[in-house]
């Protein structure tokens, strides 16, 4: 029996610490979204929570995969230490890839709905286009008649002055 150390012990070191970097992705991911569509008080709870069980879950899944569920205090450490080695390394370009594929995501989704409203907004500018005369037509009468009442006003009070 080999308490002090125990087999394959370098694989769960590497394991974690891989554990450890897949869950700074995952919180670059919800930082992300943070981002984009803005969080408050409420909403920032309920993504730490989700962030926070998720974490949990991935973690003890690992440790009984690796280590067939034994629990031992190096693996949290070895997964903290992938999770900083990780925010402090690549975790800003791996930001900056989220970014730039939702912003790829965004205008490929643009372009997909301006292309399928295109018939609606043609017929719009047609209906417009063909409503155009009865509306100036319509603006025209309303102009004149504001005129009349105008210069009746102006000619009444004129007379009342004399």
């Amino acid at each position: 029996m080999n308490i002090f150390y125990p087999p394959q012990q370098e694989k769960v070191f590497f394991v974690m610490l891989v554990m450890g970097i897949i869950l700074g992705m995952l919180y670059d991911v919800f930082r992300v979204k943070r981002r984009l569509f803005g969080s408050n008080a409420p909403i920032l709870f309920f993504d730490d929570l989700i962030f926070s069980i998720l974490a949990l879950t991935c973690f003890l899944f690992t440790v009984f995969l690796t280590n067939n569920g034994i629990f031992r205090w190096f693996e949290v450490f070895f997964c903290l230490v992938g999770f900083c080695l990780y925010s402090a390394t690549i975790s800003k370009v791996v930001i900056a890839i989220f970014f730039w594929a939702a912003d790829l995501l965004r205008a490929v989704v643009k372009k997909i709905i301006y292309i399928m409203f295109y018939p609606v907004r043609f017929a719009f500018k047609s209906v417009c286009s063909l409503m155009k005369p009865v509306i100036n037509m319509y603006n025209n009468k309303r102009t004149e008649y504001k005129i009349v009442s105008c210069y009746s006003k102006l000619t009444s009070i004129g007379k009342c002055l004399e």
